[in-house]
């Protein structure tokens, strides 16, 4: 009985062997598959399927270079993204890569970890393909903001560098959720465009941005750089629309001159409308983002 015993243990250890085999050779031969798969077939095909995607959100996504990286893994060059509407560029990378975490597998979520280079900074993260939706979890160090072509298109003329974290769920049926802040240190001899003229900002302190997204909407909660010449704050709801150029604004913006600025009368005399106090002017900011309404 017990040599029964014995050749009955060492016959269901021998069934969960050739499972666990045959298991491991079917995993074995999807992966070889996928693999063979995703180096034959023509990145034409995906190419075309993401740029048609995106177009219809308004933007034109453009590369100098697109190739596979091992395993699993896609690298793209001198990439344009392009507001359709008018025309402008909204951000340039000088390199883009990403690829599958077959780890995350294991836990039933897709995820590809991501790697951005713009100008001399850095985005890291991943994007993770869920039931939900798709989840993107990013932080960047030392973006400079003058290497962001819509920012410039603002008329901001700084060598500041920001960093932060942008983590939202883009839901396959719904709106976006999540929140964005942003970080920027001390820089000397900042400016930016108001209303056709341009205003010193002198030495920023500080500068940042915290903003949440939810109902279809953003909100604002600020948006605010504290200079030695000029501190200004805006804040609001921001809907986004397709084409970007058509978001509805609803906002409002703080101005504060100081130092010698405070004393230039001719200069201010452009925003006397709005002035609530000796140093204080504040605005409402409606309209859309292509055609903003100033009022009181």
């Amino acid at each position: 009985m017990r040599t029964t015993g014995k050749q009955s243990n060492r016959g269901a250890r021998g069934v969960v062997s050739k499972i666990i085999l045959a298991v491991a050779l079917f995993a074995f031969g999807v992966a070889s598959m996928a693999t063979a798969a995703f180096y034959i077939l023509p990145l034409s095909i995906a190419e075309q399927r993401v740029q048609d995607s995106l177009r219809a959100q308004g933007v034109l996504v453009s590369w100098q270079s697109l190739g596979r990286t091992f395993p699993f893994g896609l690298k793209a060059t001198g990439v344009r993204v392009v507001d359709i509407s008018t025309g402008r560029p909204v951000v340039r990378l000088e390199e883009a890569g990403a690829r599958l975490d077959l780890l995350g597998l294991l836990s039933g979520v897709l995820r590809f970890p991501l790697n951005v280079s713009m100008g001399r900074g850095i985005i890291n993260g991943a994007v993770d393909i869920r039931l939900q939706g798709v989840f993107l979890d990013m932080e960047a160090t030392g973006v400079e903001i003058d290497a962001i072509p819509a920012v410039a298109a603002m008329n901001v003329r700084t060598k500041a560098s920001v960093g932060g974290t942008l983590s939202v769920l883009l839901p396959w049926n719904g709106c976006p959720a999540g929140s964005v802040r942003l970080r920027s240190g001390r820089v000397d001899g900042a400016g930016i465009g108001f209303m056709g003229l341009p205003l010193s900002l002198g030495e920023i302190e500080q500068a940042g941005l915290n903003a949440e997204f939810g109902d279809c909407k953003v909100i604002v909660e600020g948006l605010w750089v504290d200079g030695s010449e000029l501190s200004a704050k805006l804040a609001g709801v921001l809907v986004p629309s397709a084409p970007l150029a058509a978001s509805r604004l609803d906002m409002t913006l703080e101005v504060t001159p100081k130092g010698d600025i405070a004393g230039q009368q001719w200069l201010l005399s452009f925003i006397s409308p709005y002035r609530k106090s000796s140093n204080y002017y504040y605005m409402t900011i409606r309209g859309t983002f292509a055609r903003p309404v100033i009022g009181r």
